[in-house]
């Protein structure tokens, strides 16, 4: 088989693998609810440019991964498959930018193949694949122009270089704004300072054509959503960047060492190899030494900002992964080696445990028993590969990564209730209410993948502060209540409706509102209620 068909044969392995269990695993709360309910509102409102969730405007984020979610729910229908599909598609586009960024710093296919795969089977890159959210779309975004822009720095010098460079920042910045730059520009400009292939790497005409394309694809919708919206501009800088920067608005402060932290453990085993590197830098070649900062320079900028979540540093695995293939390439040794796969093993271990202890499977045989079996057998066929085909240590870390995280994800649509899922809950209320008759009313929280999974808008009741600053009118108001006497007009007018609720605060809601409740759906967190006045 040539090199190409192999490549294109791993692709679609890939592409299936990952496209397995996402009709059936449910969204979470609160990031894939979200994201999942603004695509989906984008599409039965036909507006795709000023993106709202539950009603509300809501400008957090550009637009261009929205449009993506969306245009796979207008193929495939309003879904978790559908809402998933081409984040996929862009997690496949990742990998074909690394393959063809490792080809700019070693010709060899092997090489380039197989830091493709360490990239492919690292844990953040396969969550952050199946996750609905902007990250993985942002991911390959920057891939794609660091390709170009290496390229242009260690292959050969070209026009179009610079210009799809810069239509790829563009597509970043529409898809998180602007911090696809602290990815690209700002460790090329901080290597700029002191390295001399970086000094010139494009001519005055290449930065004035680049730059105007940059503003040709990344300004239009900015521009017009802040005519049709007053004080966004200020909302954009002041609010969702320099405040997420500097402030604990977000409610997401960690510790400077958090980001190090998430990529030892979502890069495991493949961050051993990439620190080995670090203590073995004589026997690394200069263009590889380079991606080290491409690396560092991001992961200590956002150490220092104040609002941490893990899948902030997704855009730099590709780079991570072109330099630990490198060093296990390099690596004669078998130490290292074992102890990588004893570990991953280790892994799959503890993680049957933690299920089995958590969802109390002692009672008699269900489906879960059946798929932890076949997780113990997997684990069991993983190593006696690992000792017929010893040699082959990089298929054998890629597998056993790949089974463990199949295995959690057949498991996921079975155990979801115990976490932030509601896609059980809210089918039992569509059963009840296939033709979306009865309101739904969220009562003292805020769920959106409720208003998904029901194709129809909630009522989020005395739920969470939104910005309404940016409404021109009171309509949001029908589905945003936060005072008692608005409730009490609602109940009066529908008679019936559905209650969504902690139990706990369910014979308080009774008492305050008069109504009688009759329970649909159990969770331990939030339970859904059909209720009359």
């Amino acid at each position: 088989m040539n090199t190409s068909a192999r490549f294109t044969l791993f692709l679609l392995f890939l592409f299936i693998y990952l496209l397995i269990c996402t009709y059936s695993v449910p969204l979470f709360e609160t990031t894939e609810g979200r994201y999942a309910e603004i695509a989906r509102e984008m599409l039965v409102n036909n507006n795709y440019l000023e993106p709202t969730l539950n009603g509300i405007k809501h400008f957090h984020k550009p637009p261009l991964a929205y449009w993506g979610m969306a245009l796979g729910m207008k193929i495939f229908g309003i879904n978790g498959f559908g809402v998933r599909f081409f984040g996929i598609v862009f997690a496949i586009i990742g990998i074909i930018a690394t393959y063809l960024t490792a080809q700019i710093f070693n010709r060899a296919y092997e090489f380039n193949f197989h830091s493709s795969i360490v990239l492919s089977s690292s844990l953040l890159f396969l969550i952050c694949s199946r996750i609905v959210s902007t990250d993985i779309y942002l991911a390959s975004f920057t891939m794609l122009a660091l390709y170009f822009l290496f390229r242009q720095i260690f292959f050969y010098k070209s026009f179009n270089n610079a210009i799809l460079y810069s239509f790829f920042l563009a597509l970043g910045f529409l898809t998180k704004g602007p911090v696809i730059f602290i990815f690209t520009l700002l460790p090329y400009l901080i290597c700029k300072c002191f390295l001399k292939d970086h000094k010139k790497v494009f001519s005055a005409n290449e930065i004035v054509l680049s730059f105007l394309l940059f503003l040709i694809v990344a300004l239009p919708w900015y521009i017009y959503v802040a005519y049709k919206n007053p004080g966004l501009i200020n909302y954009f800088i002041g609010y969702q960047t320099i405040a997420r920067i500097s402030t604990e608005k977000f409610h997401r402060n960690a510790p400077f060492y958090f980001f190090l932290l998430i990529f030892i453990s979502t890069f495991i085993p493949y961050f051993i190899y990439f620190i080995k590197g670090l203590f073995n830098l004589n026997q690394i070649p200069y263009n590889i030494k380079v991606l080290y900062l491409y690396v560092f320079i991001p992961l200590f900028f956002f150490s220092l900002i104040k609002s941490k979540l893990a899948t902030y540093i997704l855009p730099f695995y590709g780079l991570s992964s072109i330099i630990s293939y490198y060093t296990i390439s390099i690596d004669r040794g078998n130490l290292f080696k074992t102890f990588s796969y004893c570990f991953i093993l280790f892994f799959h271990i503890i993680a049957i445990v933690a299920f089995t202890i958590k969802f109390d499977i002692k009672n008699s045989p269900t489906t879960l028993h059946i798929l932890l079996g076949f997780w113990l057998i997997s684990i069991v066929i993983l190593c006696l590969l690992y000792f017929i085909l010893y040699e082959k240590f990089l298929f054998n870390i890629s597998l056993s990564i790949f089974t463990f995280v199949f295995c959690a994800y057949l498991l996921l649509p079975f155990v979801g209730n115990e976490f932030k899922s509601y896609k059980t809950l809210t089918n039992k209320l569509n059963l009840i209410d296939p033709k979306r008759k009865y309101e739904t009313i969220v009562y003292n929280s805020f769920i959106p993948s409720i208003s998904f999974y029901r194709n129809k808008l909630s009522i989020m009741a005395f739920s969470k502060t939104r910005e309404t600053q940016f409404e021109s009118n009171n309509a949001y108001k029908d589905y945003y209540i936060n005072d008692t006497i608005t409730l009490k007009r609602l109940i009066e007018n529908e008679k019936k409706f559905f209650l969504v609720v902690n139990p706990k605060e369910l014979s308080n809601t009774i008492s305050n509102y008069n109504i009688k409740c009759e329970l649909v759906a159990e969770q331990d967190k939030h339970s859904a209620y059909f209720c009359s006045k």
